[in-house]
C-alpha cells in the first residue's frame, strides 16, 4: 500500500469520525436551542440591570459519551482567567504589603537530613538545671 493510498484511507475515516461528531453536535444543538436562547435573553436582562454575570460552572457530561473539545476548551480558557485573576489579587496584595513580587522562595531545610539531638549536650543540659 503506498502512502497516498494510507493517507487517503486516513482521511476518509478522519472524515467519517468528523461527521458523526457534528451530526452529534447538530442534535445536541436542536435540541438546546430553546434553552439557550432564554438563557441568552437571561443574562442580556442581568447586563442590562448592571449585574456581575457568573463564571460558567462546567457542566457534567454523560459517563457514556465524550465532552466535545469546545466544552473542554471554554472551561479550560474560563479556569485560565480564574487562576489570572487570582494572581492579580495575589501580586496586589503583596505590592500593598510592600512585599516583592513574584515571592522570593527560599528552600526549606530537608527534615531527614537535619541532625538529631545531640545526646551530649542533653546531658550538659540537665547537670546544669539540677545542679550537679
Amino acid at each position: 500500500m503506498s502512502d497516498a493510498s494510507a493517507l487517503a484511507l486516513h482521511m476518509t475515516a478522519e472524515r467519517e469520525r468528523l461527521e458523526a461528531d457534528h451530526a452529534r453536535y447538530e442534535q445536541w444543538a436542536a435540541d438546546t436551542l430553546a434553552t439557550r436562547q432564554t438563557a441568552g435573553k437571561a443574562k442580556a436582562e442581568l447586563h442590562r440591570r448592571g449585574q456581575p454575570q457568573p463564571d460558567r460552572e462546567p457542566q457534567p457530561q454523560p459517563t457514556n459519551q465524550p465532552q466535545p473539545i469546545t466544552d473542554w476548551w471554554h472551561m479550560f480558557e474560563v479556569d485560565i482567567q480564574a487562576v489570572e485573576r487570582a494572581l492579580a489579587r495575589q501580586r496586589q496584595a503583596a505590592i500593598d504589603a510592600g512585599q516583592p513580587w513574584p515571592p522570593q522562595r527560599t528552600p526549606e531545610p530537608d527534615p531527614s537530613s537535619a541532625p538529631g539531638p545531640d545526646p551530649a549536650r542533653n546531658d550538659l543540659v540537665r547537670d546544669k538545671t539540677s545542679g550537679a
